[in-house]
């Protein structure tokens, strides 16, 4: 969330002071945007590469005022003829001429231009005759064939029939204005991306306070079932101490039983001494019926007792299986609430833990975004130049192979043509002859009638005529089946031949070309495998010294990662470093101030292989305290005295190093005020102040 807002105001920022140089580029005049005009800047749309050029052909019309409708016409010139500091151009045009056709071979500048219909053709009319070029040459070439055109250049030049207009513009207000756009839209996504994170923020201070809530209630239901498990616990004892009662009168009745059974057996024994002495005194009688009749009332009465005693007992011991079954229903639900209770607690910890990453998330996320962005590209580059190196030479040569292939097919054709084509000519002209003397042969014998003379014998000799007849048919039929004969095919097979001979070369050639170029690729290779070892070796040197002076010891180490594919050019490289009184370690494995000092002296190493003129350091010393940034700033000031260092720091150990400080301050919502101050020896020195 905080990232979305950082992002947030510096978009805003950026768009505050961009439409600020706009406006001060518009030199604000009598009149504002309103409803039914805006500036043609504001209403076009161009590619970035063709920004200038556009830019230079409607120098002078990018400010004016642009009306959609009559309506709007009219309130805008009222305002314009009572202004007196500022003089203002208002566009109106309902129904134009359609733009004239530019010459055959040129690209017209209104088509690199996107807008609304009725606006794209007030800038056709305003763009009238208006060409792009490539350069200078071009477009001096183009107006000296067609003196009515404006020739432009990618660079902002205007070349004439009569003029050449160039330099550069002072503000590049195509350019601005895009970049208005970019950032409305980047204000638009961070502002959406801001919403959904507070969406989301809310939604789970939500869901926190309904867990907090179903955690009360859980905590209440906890509560409810202890108190009904002591409850449970002390009916359960209560029940255990009646059972013991109960148990304890069951062995007492248990003992007047075994007691009144004693009795009965003297009764007993006394009424077998009554019957056998049938013969004793009355009283004797008497006393034995009615000792015997109080006997049997007690068992009576003891049996009585003991069932009362016993559905007691029973009563009891149901009662107390009841409590205990309940106790252990108890018991099980408070384990059910516990782990619900559990369960929820690190649900909870889980969503605070997510909330955390959440809140970090987007600062990874665009870390590693950019990070691959810029892989990608390096390694887009490097694609883009293999294929442009190989991809053409390879398509040609498998086109001239599939070619040569054809030629080769059609000149086996041609041959075997040509030799049939030549026995057919030799068969038939010997068919011809023979054909043609037996025609002649056969003429002179229906001219003489079938007479033959032979030395002075008169001889007949009888004619067949119908088979003579059939077979100059067929002879004549020969001669037409046969047809013409090709008298071409020996020149045409020659200029086959020559053509084949031809693409043989250009094989040759292209084979010979894609060996220069693998072998050339091997060299390049080489060189670079070689001029990277070289400089890794000075940076691992430089590195190792630069480490032992901001650590004050220890010692680190380069270290190449080799690819399995054994391609040197993807090869890793690893930092390891040993830091005074530690083992030896990979970089991640240091703490963060340690971390920052090794990257600190790798990139000084870097710096002292190849300089640049300046550096800029963004925070680098936050990680580190007092001593390292002591160190740093030791280092810092030798390496001062050959380069500048730029640095962007809230340390004021290292502000006191610096020979100037630049302070931003907030003056205002959206306003920015920079304050520089040159430090001379003891004495500060006011340099500059600047609102933006």
């Amino acid at each position: 969330m905080v990232e979305h807002e950082a992002q947030l105001k510096a978009v805003e920022a950026e768009l505050v002071a961009l439409r600020t140089l706009l406006d001060h580029a518009h030199r604000r005049g009598p009149i504002k945007r309103g409803d039914n005009w805006e500036r043609l800047l504001e209403l076009i749309e161009v590619d970035p590469v063709n920004r200038a050029a556009v830019e230079a052909a409607l120098e002078g019309w990018l400010h004016s005022w642009v009306a959609r409708d009559r309506d709007g016409f009219e309130s805008a010139a009222t305002a314009l003829s009572g202004a007196e500091d500022a003089r203002e151009t208002l566009l109106y045009g309902e129904e134009l001429d359609p733009p004239l056709a530019v010459p055959g071979g040129f690209t017209a500048v209104v088509d690199l231009v996107r807008a609304p219909d009725q606006v794209a053709r007030l800038v056709a009319r305003l763009l009238r005759g208006a060409v792009l070029v490539a350069d200078r040459t071009a477009g001096t070439r183009a107006v000296a064939d067609h003196p009515e055109l404006r020739a432009v250049t990618p660079a902002g030049e205007i070349i004439t029939a009569v003029s050449y207009r160039g330099g550069m513009a002072a503000d590049a207000l195509l350019e601005v204005q895009a970049r208005i756009r970019d950032a409305e839209s980047a204000l638009d996504r961070e502002r959406q991306a801001a919403l959904q994170a507070a969406d989301e923020v809310e939604r789970r201070a939500t869901q926190r306070s309904a867990l907090a809530r179903e955690r009360q209630t859980i905590l209440a239901r906890i509560d409810a079932l202890r108190t009904a498990t002591a409850q449970a616990a002390g009916a359960l004892a209560a029940a255990g101490e009646a059972v013991q009662r109960e148990t304890h009168q069951e062995a007492q009745l248990r003992q007047q039983l075994v007691r009144i059974g004693g009795l009965v057996e003297q009764a007993e024994q006394l009424q077998l001494a009554a019957r056998s002495r049938q013969g004793t005194v009355a009283e004797a009688e008497t006393a034995t019926a009615h000792d015997l009749a109080q006997a049997e009332q007690g068992i009576h009465e003891a049996s009585v007792t003991m069932s009362t005693l016993v559905g007691r007992r029973q009563e009891a011991e149901l009662r107390a299986a009841l409590a205990h079954q309940r106790s252990d229903d108890l018991i099980r639900q408070l384990e059910r609430a516990q782990q619900v209770l559990n369960s929820h607690g690190s649900e909870l910890n889980q969503r605070r833990a997510a909330e955390g990453d959440l809140a970090v998330q987007p600062a990874i996320i665009n870390e590693e975004r950019r990070r691959w962005l810029e892989q990608a590209e390096i390694l887009l580059a490097e694609l883009a130049s293999l294929e442009a190196a190989q991809l053409p030479d390879s398509a040609s040569l498998t086109a001239l192979e599939a070619q040569l292939r054809e030629d080769e097919q059609a000149n086996v054709a041609l041959q075997v043509e040509l030799a049939h084509a030549d026995d057919a000519c030799a068969a038939a002209a010997g068919e011809r002859e023979a054909a043609q003397t037996e025609v002649e042969r056969c003429s002179s014998a229906l001219r003489e009638g079938g007479q033959l003379v032979d030395d002075g014998e008169d001889t007949i000799e009888e004619v067949d005529w119908q088979k003579t007849e059939r077979e100059v048919s067929r002879l004549q039929r020969r001669l037409d089946a046969m047809g013409a004969v090709n008298l071409l095919a020996p020149e045409e097979y020659a200029h086959v031949r020559e053509r084949c001979e031809g693409l043989a070369g250009q094989l040759a050639d292209l084979e010979a070309a894609s060996a220069q170029l693998g072998a050339l690729r091997e060299r390049l290779e080489a060189e670079i495998d070689s001029r990277f070892r070289t400089v890794f070796q000075a940076v691992a040197v430089n590195f190792q010294e630069f480490f032992g002076e901001l650590f004050e010891g220890g010692r680190a180490t380069l270290r190449l990662e080799t690819q399995p594919d054994g391609n040197p050019l993807d090869d890793g490289v690893e930092i390891l470093a040993q830091t005074p009184g530690k083992r030896l370690q990979p970089l991640t494995l240091l703490s963060g101030g340690e971390r920052a000092l090794t990257a600190l002296a790798f990139l000084f190493a870097l710096q002292a292989v190849n300089p640049s003129p300046f550096y800029v350091l963004d925070e680098v010393d936050a990680a580190l305290d007092d001593a390292n940034v002591v160190r740093f700033n030791r280092v810092l000031k030798r390496l001062a005295a050959d380069q500048q260092f730029l640095i962007v720091t809230h340390n004021h150990s290292t502000m006191a190093q610096a020979e100037v400080l630049y302070g931003v301050t907030l003056a205002e919502h959206g306003i920015s005020r920079i304050v520089s101050v040159r430090l001379q020896q003891d004495a500060l020195v006011p340099v500059a102040e600047r609102s933006a």
